[in-house]
């Protein structure tokens, strides 16, 4: 009598290692457990093929992040970036912070435009005036750079006429 074995020798497994990251409050099931903790664990498992392995489960538990919130008032004609965005208009933008779901909120207000100021004047020869902390006395226009109430910057003219000697002119 003759016996015949079939031997099929199976590769030996791989250990493996499992990382997985949930936030706070979540869970996970890994072999038939359930985790809700940071845990490094390893255990003996067994293949689909029947063989035994080690697995190692690799898990961290982020904390809950902290929502956010700004509020920025800026210039109008002016740009604020923010989240590597330029943001030109007044509106509140949300971004996401991190995986767990906490966000960063920012209000943006873009104030209303100052309307630049023409000043008209009109002098007679030899006379003169004071304006901004400065002294005409001819004829021209003189822009100078001013701030608002709220810090944005304008833009004030003197137009001024000096009449002359020569047209007779009667101040």
């Amino acid at each position: 009598y003759t016996a015949t074995l079939d031997l099929v020798v199976l590769g030996k497994e791989n250990n493996t290692v499992c990382k997985f990251e949930i936030c706070e409050g979540g869970k996970i099931e890994w072999h038939g457990v359930e985790y809700t903790e940071t845990t490094y664990k390893t255990i003996t498992a067994v293949s689909d093929n029947g063989c035994e392995y080690e697995a190692t489960l690799d898990l961290v538990v982020l904390p809950a992040g902290a929502d956010e919130y700004y509020e920025q008032t800026i210039c109008h004609g002016t740009t604020f970036e923010w989240n590597g965005k330029v943001l030109t208009a007044s509106d509140t933008y949300t971004h996401e912070l991190d995986s767990c779901g906490a966000t960063a909120t920012l209000k943006l207000t873009i104030l209303p435009e100052t309307k630049d100021v023409v000043e008209k004047k009109t002098l007679c020869y030899g006379e003169s005036i004071e304006w901004n902390g400065e002294t005409y006395d001819q004829t021209g226009k003189y822009p100078v750079t001013l701030k608002d109430a709220n810090g944005c910057s304008y833009t004030a003219t003197l137009d001024l006429v000096v009449l002359g000697k020569e047209n007779n002119t009667v101040c």
